[in-house]
């Protein structure tokens, strides 16, 4: 039992170590400035209720919103909090790896900014949640901005189309 309150203790001080930096990152923007290595992450996460598979589907615009790429992915079986972590981990690390250092994020997951932010004290997934907050610090600037669901759209139906067939994956590198 102690190892256990141990481990926890351990966790909870080392996530603390990980707070967002506010020094990087600002909240909310309506839209991502004119400046160069910028670019928007709208993602989003999806559980088909009949089955409880999880999948995600992003999107990512240049600084001026034209789009760049997107793609879906199966996750597998996982919360939708989960799903929308996911789906802001992977995008935050293909951003990092196109050469972006600055990046607007759009969820419609208040819980998963929440999360994010530090604002949360009971984390879906810890670990998750530490390895965004990691990728994060690897920028130079970044923001999170909530949006309707209404206004997320493009990701929604990009995460419903792999759970609408049957888990392929899917990858888009030319407008669709």
């Amino acid at each position: 039992m102690n190892m256990i309150k141990d481990s926890f203790s351990w966790d909870k001080q080392y996530t603390s170590s990980l707070k967002v930096n506010d020094s990087n990152c600002q909240t909310p923007l309506s839209a991502p400035p004119k400046i160069s290595n910028w670019i928007q992450l709208n993602s989003d996460g999806v559980v088909k209720e009949s089955t409880g598979i999880a999948t995600v589907g992003r999107i990512l615009r240049d600084k001026y919103g034209s789009w760049i790429i997107e793609y879906n992915r199966l996750v597998g079986t996982c919360s939708v909090l989960d799903a929308d972590l996911w789906g802001i981990f992977e995008g935050v690390a293909i951003a990092i790896n196109k050469g972006f250092d600055r990046i607007l994020i759009i969820s419609d997951s208040q819980e998963a900014i929440q999360v994010i932010q530090g604002r949360v004290t009971k984390m879906s997934n810890s670990a998750l949640v530490r390895r965004i907050i990691l990728l994060l610090a690897e920028m130079s600037f970044w923001s999170i901005q909530h949006v309707p669901r209404d206004y997320n759209k493009e990701a929604d139906s990009l995460a419903k189309m792999i759970v609408n067939n049957n888990g392929c994956i899917q990858f888009f590198e030319t407008p669709p």
